[in-house]
């Protein structure tokens, strides 16, 4: 089964293509190719074979959360001068 001229101008129509004499020639041996493929893809026996979402199984790579204590204040004094109450002082960024 080939695709008609009158199939070939509805897709273009659709499409919004102008199409030269050429260029129809041309886009309906590949539409034709194309459409081959599909048919054979439907020759595949496919009655066994469970619907799947994924091709692999999906598994969480996260870790666990788990609560750990962070540096208290007077470990953060040591590392930085600038640790004021709420946070640390950090040059204006403008």
């Amino acid at each position: 089964m080939t695709i008609t001229e009158e199939e070939l101008k509805r897709i273009a129509h659709l499409a919004r293509l102008h199409l030269s004499d050429e260029e129809k020639t041309l886009f309906r041996g590949q539409l034709d190719r194309i459409l081959d493929h599909f048919r054979k893809l439907r020759e595949i026996p496919l009655e066994d074979v469970p619907p799947t979402s994924h091709v692999v199984d999906l598994e969480n790579v996260f870790r666990e959360d788990t609560r750990e204590n962070s540096l208290g204040k007077d470990s953060l004094r040591k590392i930085s001068e600038h640790l004021e109450e709420d946070g640390f002082r950090v040059p204006r960024v403008v």
